[in-house]
């Protein structure tokens, strides 16, 4: 029996089964939302029904409920810490891979801003998978190309979201001794559609895009914003209040419909680390809240508690108790998302609407929000974002 779609929500998207069809005869289409859903070519399918049996959702994983290891830590390099969307915790343990001549799989950007999973080998190319992404990437045959480099014994690291990994694990089918798992703490996946029609608007009415950064810390890491680099040299910085794609994304507007039933955002994991952000590292240590940046870790695993005593000389950190982490970041470790009222109407609209049509309809830029817009460089100036961030633990 080959795998079938019946409901939208029991599809994550992770392509596990694409990866794992021994006649390749799955391919994943995008849907009217932009969201990727495999489809059979039924004329090459032998029916071995090897890909419902990987399916992270049709066959999760069991896991043994256990508390895992809580840390909040910073990289010691200064550079690779203000590069990163937290405290650069992910580069650390990408270094040890590729130290080992190892490979390391993550999101970035192609040419034209898709989100896809590459295979990096080389320091160099780090920066490449540094920094969030609020889209959801396309995997293509990242998990073939894995599974290869581990029969061939070489390291692998492999950073997804937690549905990714835990398709990632159930297409491996046995433990490997030189992989590494690490899975980033998700509100939800946005539509590559709808982040391809943003691209194209700046493009069209301000220039060719350079890069684009999610969470820039131009303005400090409690006042993360998104930030649009042209190669005309122009930026541009707003916060996710008066930013429609970020607006839509944390309004739970733009989300894949498998998000607002999410079977893989829990306390227990496939993953050996979990890596989100520390936005009140003040609590645990006092001593490490200097506005640039901290990353809170999970460790769900013997292999990742080593792995991270052996890099103990690459970080600054301290062990934090889970339930204190918890209660600070609870919404972020568990639980689910709830769609918005408004998200099936928001995704018709986004068809055939403009960027600024949906930004009329959607996220319409009100007197607060310009308000809030024009004196965050002043509140930064005097680090009293910061000061609030701790306070309220919410972007500006």
């Amino acid at each position: 029996m080959c795998i079938t779609i019946q409901k939208k929500e029991y599809c994550c998207g992770c392509s596990a089964c694409a990866n794992a069809c021994p006649k390749k005869c799955i391919d994943m289409q995008f849907d009217d939302e932009g969201f990727l859903y495999p489809v059979v070519d039924s004329t090459k399918c032998i029916e071995c029904g090897l890909c419902t049996k990987i399916c992270p959702i049709q066959n999760p994983c069991h896991l043994k409920e256990n508390i895992p290891l809580s840390y909040v830590v910073q990289n010691k390099n200064s550079h690779v810490r203000k590069e990163s969307s937290s405290g650069g915790m992910f580069s650390v343990l990408a270094e040890y891979v590729l130290a080992k001549q190892g490979i390391v799989f993550g999101a970035a950007y192609d040419d034209n801003f898709v989100v896809k999973h590459i295979g990096i080998e080389s320091v160099a190319d780090l920066y490449k998978l540094r920094g969030s992404k609020y889209v959801q990437s396309e995997v293509g045959e990242t998990f073939r190309k894995a599974k290869e480099c581990l029969e061939n014994g070489r390291w692998v690291c492999y950073s997804g979201t937690p549905c990714q990994i835990a398709g990632l694990k159930n297409f491996l089918k046995k433990n490997y001794e030189k992989l590494l798992l690490i899975d980033i703490v998700c509100h939800g996946t946005p539509s590559p559609m709808l982040f391809k029609k943003y691209v194209e608007y700046h493009t069209r009415t301000e220039g060719p895009l350079k890069n684009i950064y999610f969470r820039n810390k131009e303005f400090g890491y409690a006042g993360s914003t998104m930030a649009l680099e042209f190669k005309s040299g122009k930026k541009r910085f707003t916060g996710q209040d008066v930013h429609f794609f970020k607006e839509s994304f944390f309004r739970d507007l733009s989300t894949r419909p498998s998000c607002y039933q999410c079977r893989f955002k829990t306390i227990n994991r496939v993953s050996d680390f979990t890596l989100f952000d520390c936005w009140s590292v003040n609590t645990f240590k006092k001593e490490m809240d200097d506005d640039k940046g901290t990353t809170s870790v999970l460790i769900h695993s013997q292999k990742g508690l080593e792995i991270f005593d052996e890099l103990s000389d690459k970080i600054e950190g301290v062990q934090v108790d889970f339930d204190l982490l918890k209660k600070d970041s609870g919404s972020m470790i568990e639980g689910r998302i709830k769609m918005n009222p408004l998200r099936d109407e928001f995704f018709k609209d986004a068809v055939n609407f403009t960027i600024p049509e949906m930004i009329k309809n959607y996220t319409p830029l009100t007197m607060k929000k310009r308000c809030i817009q024009a004196i965050k460089p002043i509140l930064n100036r005097f680090k009293v974002l910061h000061v609030i961030k701790r306070k309220v633990g919410k972007l500006l």
